[in-house]
């Protein structure tokens, strides 16, 4: 299974437009899923990212040190490998999500990110959805999205007149 960031829009179009503000849309869609693959998909993996988006605190995030930070998920993770960011541990899912599958139509964009299939494990021991993590979009996010939309809508019926 693939994690997937769906976007939509819904519009009423004159039927004389109809063809030109499909293909427009459609390729506008595409910028803006090429936007978030290039501008927020590496933030995910940010700590304060994670924050914001709310992602759910793991294994001794909330303990200051000592020995049971020490032998917590965090504290072993910052111990081997250098880092406490959330989504992330030995790095070979961020390094996989740089590549994705794009597939845009008139009201929606789909990017498909087959090398995150690793967010779909679960602990037996926590209630962390790390493919929900993945998926949530802020609303500073979603906003420049849309103005990416916005923008390249316009750009095309611009070069279509």
């Amino acid at each position: 299974m693939t994690s997937l960031i769906r976007i939509e829009t819904t519009s009423n179009i004159p039927r004389k437009l109809r063809a030109a503000y499909t293909k427009a849309s459609t390729d506008a869609w595409a910028d803006t899923g090429r936007e978030f693959h290039v501008s927020h998909r590496d933030k995910r993996f940010t700590t304060a990212h994670g924050t914001q988006a709310g992602y759910r605190p793991r294994s001794g995030e909330d303990l200051g040190g000592g020995k049971g930070f020490s032998r917590s998920y965090t504290g072993r993770k910052l111990k081997r490998y250098g880092h406490t960011r959330p989504l992330e541990k030995t790095g070979d899912t961020r390094r996989a999500v740089s590549m994705a599958t794009l597939r845009s139509s008139s009201k929606s964009v789909k990017v498909a990110y087959p090398g995150a299939r690793k967010f779909n494990f679960r602990s037996a021991y926590t209630d962390i959805n790390m493919a929900d993590e993945f998926r949530r979009i802020l609303p500073s996010e979603s906003t420049s999205l849309a103005k990416t939309y916005e923008s390249s809508l316009a750009e095309r019926f611009k070069k279509d007149q």
